[in-house]
């Protein structure tokens, strides 16, 4: 359920009208979640009385699934009826009559009506960008239990008490619940996601191996896509994939990219969970390391996750040698 609330204050008052119509609608808000039955999400709009079209309206389109084109005619239309407004109300201040009833809410911009062409499938988008799979990392202890009840979110395996080393923190898990994006799977465009070594500093979990999961996950419905991490305040978060910046994404790691740009870099995809064991690759990992990690360290060294091509060089010379 999308909540919509309309301001048109004067410009230097945007971002207190914003706060002032969140804060009203928090209580209607967290009613229709104690229902269970229902997930709400407010999206205010702020329109300048001269005209200037608050950042949050803009998103609000996007999220409302209009394209980019579509958005910013919106938006120049909007502008345009506001100003139009607010000088005939200065013009007619005097007057005891009110004659503009019909002339005003008219623009060139206003968006004609027409017969939208078919959606572009997502894997088809994702496909001509030259996206070939998505990624998700985790800790190796979980692969056992992702290969039973496919990939679910920290909501989901709380909820079922599925034991896990989860990749967020407490904090982490109240901002998604805040944006209303607790019961999502997140994964990225990049295998080299920075927050698997922020997770790894900070002990979130020990042992990290990357996922690989096929694009045929984005046709499953109610997918999003987000232009940089879901649950900052600028992020923008549609159902179409065309808000993901795919020149950022596709750079060799986050530090190819402009300091200004590397938010972009972890642009995410939000798969309603459980995201099922039939569309993921998982790394060779054997059970013997598996259980090692479970039951606690040994004296024994450890064995690397993927051999290197000299460990494979003497271990062909050795089974040779064993032969003769």
């Amino acid at each position: 359920m999308i909540l919509l609330e309309l301001t048109c204050p004067a410009e230097e008052g945007i971002a207190a009208a914003e706060v002032r119509k969140e804060s009203r609608y928090q209580g209607l808000i967290n009613k229709i979640h104690e229902t269970n039955s229902w997930r709400a999400r407010l999206l205010t709009l702020e329109v300048g009385a001269r005209g200037l079209v608050g950042s949050a309206t803009y998103r609000a389109f996007r999220v409302l699934g209009l394209t980019t084109p579509q958005t910013k005619t919106l938006v120049k239309a909007l502008s345009e009826v506001v100003a139009r407004c607010s000088y005939a109300i200065y013009l007619a201040h005097g007057l005891p009559v009110w004659s503009h009833n019909d002339d005003l809410v008219s623009s060139n911009s206003l968006l004609k009506v027409t017969t939208p062409p078919a959606p572009v499938p997502n894997i088809v988008v994702l496909r001509k960008h030259g996206i070939r799979y998505l990624y998700h990392f985790t800790d190796i202890t979980n692969l056992d239990s992702i290969r039973k009840t496919g990939l679910m979110s920290a909501s989901s395996l709380m909820e079922r008490s599925i034991p896990s080393k989860m990749n967020s923190d407490e904090l982490s898990r109240k901002l998604d619940e805040r944006a209303g994006l607790q019961n999502y799977v997140r994964l990225s465009f990049c295998s080299k996601n920075p927050m698997m070594y922020t997770c790894t500093n900070q002990a979130r979990i020990s042992q990290p191996v990357m996922l690989r999961i096929k694009l045929e996950v984005v046709s499953r419905p109610g997918v999003l896509f987000s232009d940089c991490n879901a649950t900052r305040q600028d992020a923008i978060i549609s159902g179409f994939p065309d808000v993901v910046r795919y020149e950022v994404v596709q750079a060799k790691n986050m530090f190819a990219v402009p300091e200004l740009l590397r938010k972009y870099y972890q642009a995410e995809v939000l798969v309603p969970s459980p995201v099922p064991p039939h569309l993921l690759s998982f790394p060779r990992v054997s059970t013997r390391r598996v259980r090692k990690m479970l039951t606690g360290p040994t004296n024994a060294p450890p064995t690397p996750l993927f051999p290197t091509a000299q460990q494979g060089f003497v271990n062909v010379k050795r089974e040779k040698r064993n032969k003769r």
